[in-house]
């Protein structure tokens, strides 16, 4: 048995002893017909880059802004938890570009609602932490529940069937 890029080449004797011959198959192995997307890397590594720039911002510029103010130990708080929560699915989408899965679709959704949630979420907490608008705080969970079924359909994306030795299974 020889491997080629990723497919086996089995060697099989075929025939009864006097005539007997080589058959030659190329086997892809179980994980071949597995789709990942390069989408979900390219803007999972933007959006990281971009966490720590915001956290960058936050942890200096940000925490002068915010110290002026009176609720502003608070506000950095919250910026905070915004950039963690940025970092943290934005590596979620790189998983979710790299993870094999028999449903592209399912984790395809996956990836839109975890990069809206972290517009939606994240963002929303950045503004409110900036400008101290309350009311902003009130549509703050909706990018939390994009975030959480994110998560959930990566879960119901991800091997379908389990896994035999690693492998994704039927």
């Amino acid at each position: 048995m020889l491997s080629t890029m990723g497919q086996r080449l089995v060697l099989t004797m075929v025939g009864p002893a006097e005539n007997c011959h080589v058959k030659q198959t190329m086997v892809q192995p179980a994980y071949a017909n597995l789709t990942t997307s390069g989408r979900w890397v390219v803007w999972g590594a933007l959006l990281a880059g971009f966490a720590i720039v915001m956290g960058a911002f936050g942890a200096h510029a940000m925490e002068d802004y915010l110290s002026n103010f009176a609720n502003g130990e608070r506000r950095i708080d919250v910026w905070d938890t915004a950039a963690h929560y940025h970092l943290v699915h934005a590596v979620g989408l790189i998983l979710l570009g790299v993870v094999p899965t028999k449903k592209p679709k399912l984790m395809n959704v996956a990836g839109w609602l975890l990069l809206a949630g972290i517009v939606i979420f994240s963002g929303l907490l950045y503004l409110y932490a900036y400008t101290g608008l309350r009311i902003i705080g009130a549509f703050v969970p909706i990018g939390g529940g994009c975030m959480i079924a994110g998560w959930i359909t990566m879960a119901m994306g991800g091997c379908g069937g389990g896994t035999i030795n690693g492998q994704c299974s039927e």
